[in-house]
C-alpha cells in the first residue's frame, strides 16, 4: 500500500514539473511574440518572474 502512494506522489510531482516547464515555455514564447509587435508591461513583468 505505501509503494502505491509513493509511486503516485511521484507521478503527481512529475506531472507539476512537466506542468511548470510547460507553463515556462508558454510565457517566454508569448513575451517573445509579444516583443516582436508591440513591448506590452504585462509580458515583460510576467518574463521577469520567470
Amino acid at each position: 500500500m505505501a509503494f502505491v502512494v509513493k509511486s503516485s506522489a511521484t507521478v503527481i510531482h512529475a506531472l507539476f514539473e512537466i506542468e511548470t516547464i510547460y507553463e515556462v515555455l508558454l510565457i517566454k514564447f508569448q513575451y517573445l511574440t509579444s516583443s516582436q509587435q508591440s513591448q506590452s508591461p504585462k509580458q515583460a513583468s510576467n518574463f521577469k518572474i520567470m
